[in-house]
């Protein structure tokens, strides 16, 4: 079977995938599906991963990456987190490019702390103030005498725009 869908891509007879790296195991899932092949979800020791012998047939570009490849008709589906950036549409246009978003799930936040660390749980306003740098050691907050680090994803990564228009809502980082 994966000669013919081999046989079958270079034609251009399937549909090329593209997604943000959050959405690499929904990709795979769909690509499974279109093909009526298995797919299998496997722990992988500190995370699940979806195997199907068909993942060779997405690729994960991310999101601004991924959103440029559908309109350079490079990626015939995406899977983003995200709308459109105001300089994606703008190329799109430029490009002579339309595309259609149709929204398929709802995304949710999970913020992750070190298991040695007594923090089960933040508020809203407490991930603003870490984020902010109002709090910056973990016994602020119920947890251990350490310094946070917060992450922050690089502009144009989808979860990145999520987090400042659904966790942060306008207010900037410290």
């Amino acid at each position: 079977m994966k000669t013919l869908i081999m046989d079958l891509k270079s034609k251009g007879l399937l549909p090329l995938l593209d997604g943000s790296t959050s959405n690499e195991p929904l990709n795979r899932i769909i690509a499974a599906k279109l093909l009526g092949r298995d797919y299998q979800w496997l722990y992988m020791g500190n995370y699940y991963s979806v195997m199907t012998d068909v993942a060779y047939l997405i690729k994960t570009s991310q999101t601004h990456n991924a959103v440029i490849n559908l309109i350079d008709k490079n990626a015939d589906i995406i899977l983003s987190a995200r709308k459109m950036s105001l300089d994606e549409e703008t190329y799109a246009d430029a490009s002579g490019v339309t595309l259609i978003e149709t929204p398929i799930a709802l995304d949710a936040f999970i913020f992750i702390v070190n298991p040695n660390n007594k923090v089960n749980s933040l508020t809203h306003e407490q991930i603003v103030d870490i984020y902010t740098e109002k709090i910056t050691h973990w016994n602020e907050v119920g947890g251990n005498d350490m310094k946070i680090f917060p992450f922050v994803r690089n502009q144009n990564s989808g979860s990145q725009e999520l987090m400042e228009s659904l966790v942060m809502q306008g207010i900037a980082y410290g």
